[in-house]
């Protein structure tokens, strides 16, 4: 059992943050500590009623910190301490000479600000490695000397973060302390964790980071919580109205992050909150302003502890904050301050959000005070100077002579196309794989090792889901080629490599051709069926990265796992390969159809959601009541869990329906998936994959399909004068519908019905009536609609179109009348539509009826994101061609439908995006976002 340090241990050993926080008030180390983390004023207040040495040391320090140089030297010059005499030295010059590795963006707009700032601070000569134009010229497998003058050599080198750069290999050759910041290691562990081993000393913000990177390397860590900052350009204090409730936005929706899904969930769950999340990221103008109209915000962290950016720019904008009980923003704020921490565990989000919303004022009031004290603190100014301070104090650290590591380590992207990317990322990761490739091909057979085989597909498959997340014209199949055929030869050394066999496997599933899918069917049920202490893993075999089709693989865990045993020096090895032997389940059950695989899966990882979800759906397309009943837990859980809860939900819908089955709390599961539905955003820049390569690979069985599979189509294309248009979700939307399309007065053939489902189910309804039956398997996290309508549009054979976007019953003349109505309209681009009680609306505008080649004109539905959920359907269509001045008239025979208030909200999801992007949400908008290519293919046609 490890043996509990105690705070003059912790101190020593640089976790300040945790000695901040659990020291007591009568040791200077506690009061040190706050100092070293950033927040200096209340430190260096309380430190001078102590009169230790070590005091005046770390007084002197933290004056250095703050900026304070006369004032530290005069505290520092009488003692005698070696790290104290280096610091000197360092204070003493005109300027401190740092050569870094910094984010190059320079942006006004973000929370990294370090280098912008520094540039302008004469106290430091910042130069910068990078492959952006006017920093020094990075390149892979650079020579670090060639980045300085070696008779004038720099004070110190900084790289932050590691795991976002490209470092020269023989950055150990360094003759200056060499220091590096890190907070995504784990994210990217088996790609970082060699780099982390060459540097002198790694700093890290919390107490969090620190538990992992102090056991992952044999050097100094030290915690500073202030390398980010408010923007150089923060707008004034916004004197407004908080009208909005919880504003919500990063990377929400993403089966890496479960913990952000529970963080939906409780807030989802609060009484009388309404709140808005927005996966994705802000333009910095729109981001402040909604900031500034909200009640409160949620800032969490991957790392409890970490720095919410996210946090200090809504605190700075007047929004009361809450942030898990680790963070260390709590050093610099409380709850006075507008600041209220939570746990995730037992709903404690919840409680504090129903504490806050309960007396909103006197949070609001402290928020003030909480609002000056971040700008002050978090002024990019400030916290760029104290940050280099600190990297000074750090790089004074008397050390032992450096042990070079046996074997340098090597360059590889650290992500693919999710995170912080290089400047001219296409050309560096072009060069680093050509690097790794020459690598593979110039070494004798004898000479190779798993990495050296493996690393050159890595970069080639990385490089092909890169590319093809747009569509685009150059086919990019040669680099998967390439990448497969190092595998097959890496199999000839290296057969029983678990890692090996998992990404081949993956790379054939996904992007392979028939051959290589029958090759991994094979190889995956072989591996299957071996013992598993038969195949070989290391917690450094390489297993992608983290945004490498993450929707079927637990990287959260596995990599979270091999953290822990690279850490602590454990053995792990069976719990990894039980999480690889899960996807190989997984994706055997997708791919192979054989039943049973999604179970085993779903036994083997119970956390992992997707296959659970899939484990329902095997027991759903059994169509036996028994197996329906035994998926009703699975998909209720999933609900709760809120990543896959619009699907989990829906299938729920049709399996009551289909077999007659109770949901438990059926009403509480349908208001958080109806509010997450009406609340949540999806970023736009979402759907630039769905026509891509990328977006077919993550439907894999469906994968071999343009865009949707057709489950059911007329032997022969009839003459229908009317298409009944109608966009499903796992069957769940038209029953009423459906049925009473087939008591219609008018001639059967003479109107068709084409039903298109967002996720991969036809039910035996669809299956009778429909005359065309599509599907779609889409992935997103939030179905749109959208898409499958104008799907259906693009393969509707009649004169007229009409989209139903809800269920309900026609009276039995419905579609006779509504043919003779369009009929007889006087103008061709006459739109009909249901009546409606108050101004039209997305709940509002349900059936609508127009000419196909008019509804063609006016480019189909609009397929932006923001048109995904509760948002989409033919309201926009209708929003847009009353702006065209079409007419619009009501429909005959169908009565209005109920008006419908959303959540007893003042602010609608819409009104928010008219308020913030006017220019895009404005009723006089005549075109899509985001318009189908096929439709604007059908609008050439008709034009010519």
């Amino acid at each position: 059992m490890t043996r509990q340090l105690s705070i003059s241990e912790k101190f020593e050993q640089g976790d300040y943050h945790y000695v901040a926080i659990h020291g007591a008030d009568g040791d200077w180390r506690t009061h040190a500590s706050l100092g070293m983390c950033g927040n200096t004023i209340p430190a260096l207040a309380r430190l001078a009623d102590f009169n230790s040495k070590e005091a005046r040391f770390y007084e002197g320090v933290i004056r250095w910190v703050d900026g304070d140089e006369a004032g530290a030297i005069q505290l520092l010059e009488p003692l005698d301490n070696p790290h104290a005499d280096n610091l000197l030295r360092l204070i003493r010059k005109p300027q401190i000479s740092i050569l870094s590795q910094l984010p190059w963006t320079r942006s006004t707009g973000g929370p990294h600000n370090v280098l912008p700032v520094a540039e302008q601070n004469t106290k430091f000569d910042i130069r910068n490695i990078s492959f952006a134009p006017g920093d020094l010229p990075n390149r892979p497998d650079a020579n670090i000397h060639d980045y300085y003058d070696a008779t004038n050599p720099p004070d110190v080198y900084l790289a932050e973060m590691i795991e976002w750069h490209v470092i020269p290999p023989n950055i150990q050759e360094l003759p200056c302390p060499i220091i590096g910041q890190s907070a995504d290691y784990d994210m990217h562990i088996q790609t970082i964790y060699p780099w982390l081993q060459v540097f002198d000393e790694i700093v890290v913000t919390d107490l969090t980071e620190y538990a992992d990177l102090r056991g992952l390397v044999n050097v100094p860590v030290s915690t500073f919580s202030k390398p980010y900052s408010l923007p150089p350009v923060l707008p004034d204090p916004i004197e407004c109205e908080s009208d909005l409730g919880p504003v919500i936005t990063g990377s929400l929706y993403n089966i890496y992050y479960p913990d952000k899904a529970d963080m939906m969930r409780q807030i989802l769950a609060s009484k009388d909150l309404q709140p808005f999340f927005y996966n994705g990221f802000f333009q910095a103008n729109v981001y402040y302003q909604v900031l500034a109209r909200s009640k409160l915000t949620v800032a969490l962290t991957r790392h409890l502890g970490a720095t919410p950016t996210r946090g200090f720019e809504a605190l700075a904008m007047g929004t009361v904050l809450l942030v898990p009980e680790e963070s260390c923003l709590r050093l610099f704020t409380g709850e006075n301050d507008g600041v209220v921490p939570f746990s995730l565990a037992n709903n404690g989000l919840q409680k504090a959000i129903e504490t806050v919303m309960s007396d909103h004022e006197r949070y609001a009031e402290g928020v003030r005070r909480g609002m000056e004290i971040v700008r002050r603190e978090f002024d990019p100014v400030r916290a760029s100077s104290q940050y280099l301070r600190m990297i000074t104090y750090l790089a004074a650290r008397p050390r032992d002579p450096r042990h070079p590591l046996p074997e340098k380590a090597l360059q590889s992207r650290s992500v693919s196309y999710k995170g912080f990317l290089q400047a001219d990322a296409a050309t560096t990761y072009r060069s680093m794989r050509d690097s790794r490739l020459q690598d593979w091909q110039s070494r004798p057979v004898g000479e190779h090792t798993l990495a050296s085989l493996t690393l050159p597909a890595r970069e080639l498959l990385l490089e092909y889901e890169s590319r093809s997340l747009m569509p685009n014209e150059n086919d990019a199949t040669p680099l998967v080629t390439m990448a497969l055929e190092i595998y097959r030869k890496a199999f000839e050394l290296f057969p029983l490599s678990l890692a090996l066999r998992f990404n081949f496997i993956r790379a054939a599933f996904h992007f392979g051709d028939e051959q290589d899918i029958e090759q991994a069917l094979n190889l995956t049920k072989g591996t299957l069926d071996a013992a598993p202490g038969m195949l070989s893993l290391t917690p450094l075999d390489d297993i992608m990265t983290w945004d490498y089709c993450p929707n079927f693989f637990n990287y959260r865990s596995y990599l979270q796992i091999t953290t822990e045993a690279l850490r602590d020096k454990t053995n792990r090895q069976d719990d990894l390969k039980t999480l690889i032997r899960a996807s190989l389940h997984y994706y055997y059950g997708r791919m192979s159809g054989e039943q049973g695989h999604f179970e085993n899966a779903a036994a083997l990882d119970p956390d992992f959601s997707a296959y659970r979800l899939w484990q329902a759906k095997e027991l759903d397309r059994r169509g036996d009541p028994e197996s329906a009943k035994s998926a009703i837990p699975l998909l209720t859980r999933i609900v709760q869990e809120i990543l896959f809860a619009p699907e989990a939900w829906s299938l729920l819908q049709s399996l009551k329906a289909e077999h007659g089955l109770e949901i438990p709390d059926e009403a509480a599961l349908h208001r958080l998936v109806d509010r997450m539905e009406r609340r949540t955003l999806i970023d736009e820049a979402h759907l630039a994959i769905r026509y891509g390569r990328y977006f077919r690979a993550q439907r894999l069985s469906l994968s071999r399909n343009i865009g949707y599979e057709t489950r059911k189509s007329p032997d022969e294309p009839g003459k229908p004068q009317l298409s009944i248009l109608l966009a499903d979700t796992n069957g769940s939307r038209y029953r009423k519908l459906m049925t009473s399309l087939t008591r219609q007065t008018l001639d059967r053939p003479a109107f068709e019905v084409i039903c298109c489902d967002a996720f991969d189910r036809s039910t035996p309804q669809m299956m009778a009536d429909a005359d065309t039956v599509l599907v779609f398997g889409q992935s997103e996290y939030l179905y749109n609609r959208n898409v499958c309508f104008n799907a259906a549009l693009v393969r509707a054979c009649g004169r007229h179109v009409i989209f139903f976007n809800e269920d309900r019953d026609l009276p039995e003349t419905a579609l006779s009348e509504w043919l003779g109505q369009i009929d007889t309209a006087h103008d061709d681009r006459a739109v009909f539509v249901n009546q409606y009680s108050g101004p039209p609306d997305h709940q509002s505008i349900q059936t609508v009826l127009l000419h196909r080649q008019a509804a063609i004109l006016a480019g189909g539905l609009d397929e932006s994101a923001y048109h995904a959920g509760a948002y989409g359907g033919p309201y926009d269509l209708v929003q847009r061609v009353s702006a065209l001045q079409w007419p619009l008239e009501n429909l005959v025979s169908l009565g209005a439908l109920p008006a419908v208030s959303e959540d007893n909200s003042d602010m609608t999801l819409a009104g928010l995006l008219r308020d913030v992007w006017p220019d895009k949400f404005l009723s006089t908008r005549t075109e899509p976002l985001r318009k189908n290519p096929d439709i604007t293919q059908l609008q050439t046609t008709l034009a010519g």
